[in-house]
């Protein structure tokens, strides 16, 4: 008896080590792959129309909408080709970059890594000037991190303040792979 289920033990573990045969991409998100990158996004965020774009300079983007409101949150992608500098100071450049956005708010910055990679983890809060009232305030976290190639990636998730899901964001988060 105990020989017999041994294999079986061997194959639940195998499974269940193996993410039970699965992705292991939140239900919530599919996949999106080109290049280096790759991660998860929402399933219901599509590509908005070239005039309507977050980011025109983003290698890929997708935005949540709902009808009279425009794009409520955005995923963007950036690549750029390998420079000299290092990471650190791509981020210290980059905060220094967002401070000159109007209601700028450093909200935290942290070291992390993506793919076993070094990485910074960047969220922010800035205005958006609305015409004739407030300013939108966003509330965004960026990725930033290097490729075994050196290319510089910055994936970025932007909601409207008020909307800001850091569920998904955790969920994004895990899901990213770089190579």
């Amino acid at each position: 008896m105990y020989v017999k289920a041994r294999p079986l033990v061997v194959c639940a573990a195998a499974l269940l080590l193996a993410g039970c045969g699965g992705s292991g991409l939140d239900s919530r998100l599919t996949r999106y792959h080109k290049g280096e990158v790759s991660l998860g996004y929402p399933k219901a965020w599509r590509p908005p129309p070239a005039a309507n774009r977050v980011v025109p300079g983003a290698n890929f983007e997708v935005a949540s909408t709902s009808p009279g409101n425009g794009n409520e949150a955005a995923l963007d992608v950036f690549t750029s080709a390998p420079g000299a500098a290092p990471l650190d100071r791509d981020v210290f450049d980059f905060v220094q970059i967002s401070r000159t956005q109007p209601n700028f708010r450093l909200l935290g910055q942290r070291k992390t890594t993506i793919s076993g990679r070094p990485a910074y983890e960047v969220t922010k809060e800035y205005g958006v000037p609305q015409a004739g009232g407030a300013p939108l305030m966003i509330r965004a976290t960026d990725w930033l991190t290097l490729s075994s190639k050196g290319s510089r990636i910055d994936i970025r998730v932007g909601f409207v303040a008020t909307k800001y899901d850091t569920s998904l964001i955790k969920a994004i988060k895990t899901s990213i792979t770089i190579s």
